[in-house]
């Protein structure tokens, strides 16, 4: 069912009242008032109980066929050592009304813990929600920094975001979802040649490789795009970009 959707479904799985427990799993099962329902329980959207698991799909592909004017992209970023960086992209089509969203990210990992071995996306740990407001057409990227634990397997590390009703309990529509899975690659920010989702004089010497070596650029910043370095939108990134570089940099 995964492989159907690849591009549109994100499974996020918690655990509680066992061992794998974690506060935000906790937290999120007192969201679905899990504890009055019994385990094992699904719910998805914010909306629906998908049990028996076998209206799952058939629920799911319903919701899908409902449009959504949000959209959302999500990066995912070393910064050294065990520290790494969570970006969260949210947008709002100029078609659509004033939306205010509550935004989660969390650091999952697949097929966690070993042993029972069909756990998927298990929680690892969660940033603290911010709610936002979007207004048509607009815009906002958010940065938040997590410490990873250096004994977890990080190429079966991933983030999910999601953007929903802004509500303390269920029913809460889950607007949109992104996820950023093992090779981590950071958003297309232009100006942005390290990645670390900031435009600062940092992002200049990435910038000056970018132009003069093009695969050292790569090869040093494996989870950067070097469509980062593209500052002019012309679809390449040449000496023809450094003027409006410089004022990316500048915020003119």
């Amino acid at each position: 069912m995964v492989s159907s959707y690849p591009e549109t479904l994100a499974v996020v799985e918690y655990h509680l009242w066992d061992e794998y427990a974690t506060l935000y799993g906790d937290a999120r099962a007192e969201f679905y008032s899990v504890g009055d329902e019994g385990v094992p329980w699904f719910g998805y959207d914010g909306l629906f109980n998908a049990w028996p698991i076998t209206t799952y799909v058939v629920k799911f592909a319903a919701r899908q066929s409902i449009p959504t004017p949000v959209i959302m992209q999500a990066g995912f970023v070393p910064l050294g050592g065990d520290q790494y960086r969570v970006q969260i992209r949210t947008c709002l089509e100029e078609s659509a009304g004033p939306v205010t969203l509550r935004i989660y990210a969390v650091v999952v990992e697949d097929r966690y813990p070993p042993d029972p071995n069909y756990s998927r996306n298990s929680f690892r740990l969660a940033t603290a929600t911010t709610d936002i407001v979007l207004t048509p057409g607009q815009c906002q990227l958010e940065l938040r920094d997590v410490p990873l634990d250096s004994a977890w397997d990080v190429s079966n590390l991933g983030a999910v975001v999601w953007a929903q009703q802004p509500l303390d309990h269920y029913p809460a529509e889950v607007y949109q979802a992104a996820k950023s899975l093992w090779p981590f690659r950071g958003l297309v920010i232009p100006g942005d040649l390290n990645c670390d989702g900031l435009l600062t004089f940092d992002d200049i010497n990435p910038f000056v490789l970018a132009l003069s070596d093009p695969v050292a650029y790569e090869a040093q910043y494996p989870h950067c795009h070097l469509a980062n370095g593209d500052c002019d939108f012309d679809f390449d990134v040449d000496f023809d970009d450094i003027n409006y570089f410089v004022a990316l940099l500048s915020g003119s």
